[in-house]
């Protein structure tokens, strides 16, 4: 009785809801919705679009207003659309929308359109004006950028903008994704009337040398600057409080940057792989955040943020810290040897990450887990020495550690990652201990260099083929060791009968 009205419940409620079908008129696919529809797909030759008003079903012939681009509806036209006609009866304009045209030269939004996502004309090479008609109530253009109605948030710029570009007075946020990809743009003057500069607003704009962020913002929010690796100078008013994840991550040139004293939050790999980084220097003053030679700490020196990449030679980290932020030492490429002081518990994600010289690192009996990513791509790492004081090894924690030779695991580590040793291509044998119940997805995936492996477990772990632990290794030509006793339950055992030798080891 109960399993009847469960299903008869089912049913009524799954009739409540329409299905929106899709259907192909011409060149162009939509998807109903009610009356309307939305154009989610693009099939023709491009060249100069017009987006009909109409949809029109074959089957049957029933029509359907468009009132709606969808979300990467025109993505896949890389080369080919140079020009589009919206029709007045669109409303929405979703993100991505026109994302990657790079042939699109030009586009104008009708005066029906309310909404425009993010990132609508993002990577549109060739864009140079968006045009806005002039009864639009919601948007405004002006020297072909793309704003609010009040022009108090700029939208789009639109990709292919060259030279100098100054933004109007009346402008107080700009938009997330608004500066995206603008690779011609040399520089770009912020008016002081600008409060917020949003999650990517500049990322990659290649040849962005310069730029001056007033004393009115007191936001920069995640990537806003990200990959402009021609910037070789900022400055930062001093009303910023809050500058984003990976602020001015990868910013190649630039060589040092000082945090005023307004500044309480910077968030994680802010300087991530600004290879030209040597130093960042703190305003006495600021209450939250400190510097030493040349490194980014918190206030107490408790937590190390960010060691700057362009950084040579050999770190001993001050043995105040606890803390290794994630992305600290991110791409330090020239880093040779760090030393960790027994204070430090925690090692962040991403911590060492593509550290691509460092060839020895001490991790002390502190630490009690090696997060994920922590040690990734330290291609130059020949050993490594996991205390065991350690419960856990993160996913991708050692993974394209091409140097590393071999690794002992020890008896206090209950699980091993994901990816954890992927493409460590001359680890040549490893030991499990029998603390071990967990070993992720392609734990060992690409160790084309492993030929001995160690399991103190007396009764095989269970692995599923489909875990690719051991993918890419030649595990008929590897020796597995086994407990005493305890070679036929491997010879049994999934994944672990594949070893093309068991052994036992000595009873102790």
């Amino acid at each position: 009785m109960k399993i009847k009205t469960f299903l008869l419940t089912a049913i009524c409620f799954a009739c409540t809801f329409p299905v929106f079908a899709d259907f192909t008129d011409g060149d162009f696919t939509f998807r109903e919705n009610g009356s309307d529809c939305t154009l989610i797909g693009y099939s023709g030759v491009g060249g100069d679009v017009t987006i009909p008003s109409v949809g029109v079903k074959a089957e049957g012939g029933s029509t359907y207003t468009v009132s709606a681009i969808g979300g990467g509806a025109f993505r896949n036209n890389r080369n080919s659309l140079t020009s589009v006609i919206i029709p007045n009866s669109v409303k929405t304009i979703r993100e991505g929308a026109f994302d990657s045209c790079a042939a699109l030269a030009s586009i104008t939004i009708p005066n029906s359109v309310e909404t425009i996502g993010d990132q609508a004309f993002s990577y549109c090479d060739m864009l140079t004006d968006i045009n806005v008609a002039d009864g639009n109530i919601s948007w405004a253009s002006e020297d072909g950028a793309l704003y609010d109605k009040s022009k108090s948030l700029l939208h789009t710029c639109p990709g292919g903008k060259s030279g100098p570009f100054t933004i109007p007075s009346s402008v107080t946020t700009i938009g997330s994704y608004a500066f995206l990809s603008c690779d011609a743009l040399t520089e770009v003057t912020i008016g002081s009337s600008v409060r917020t500069i949003g999650s990517h607003a500049f990322n990659y704009c290649s040849g962005l040398a310069s730029v001056t962020i007033p004393s009115s913002v007191t936001e920069v929010g995640d990537f806003a600057f990200a990959d402009c690796a021609a910037l070789t100078e900022i400055t930062i008013g001093n009303s910023v409080e809050t500058i984003g994840e990976k602020a001015f991550r990868a910013c190649a040139g630039l060589a040092s940057i000082t945090i005023t004293k307004s500044v309480t939050t910077i968030g994680s790999g802010a300087f991530e792989s600004c290879q030209a980084l040597t130093e960042i220097n703190v305003d006495d003053e600021n209450i939250s955040w400190a510097s030493q030679d040349g490194a980014l700490y918190n206030k107490g020196k408790s937590l190390l943020h960010t060691y700057p990449a362009g950084k040579s030679g050999s770190f001993i980290i001050p043995s105040s810290v606890t803390t290794i932020a994630p992305s600290a030492l991110y791409g330090c490429v020239s880093l040779i040897s760090v030393v960790i002081p027994n204070s430090v518990t925690a090692i962040g994600w991403y911590a060492f990450a593509y550290c691509s010289n460092l060839a020895s690192v001490v991790i002390p009996n502190s630490v009690t887990a090696i997060e994920n990513n922590s040690f990734r791509g330290c291609s130059a790492l020949v050993s490594i020495t996991i205390p065991n004081s350690v419960t856990a090894i993160g996913n991708n924690a050692f993974s394209h550690c091409g140097s590393l030779a071999s690794v002992a695991i020890p008896n206090s580590v209950t699980a091993i990652g994901w990816n954890a040793f992927e493409y460590c291509s001359s680890l040549a044998s490893v030991a499990i201990p029998s603390s071990v119940t967990a070993i992720g997805w392609y734990a060992f995936d690409s160790c084309a260099g492993l030929k001995d492996i160690t399991v103190s477990l007396p009764t095989p772990l269970v692995i599923s083929e489909w875990y690719y632990v051991f993918k890419d290794v030649n595990l008929s030509s590897c020796t597995l060791y086994v407990p005493a006793g305890a070679e036929s339950l491997y010879a049994a055992a999934e994944v672990w009968k594949n070893f093309g030798t068991i052994l036992e080891t000595a009873a102790e």
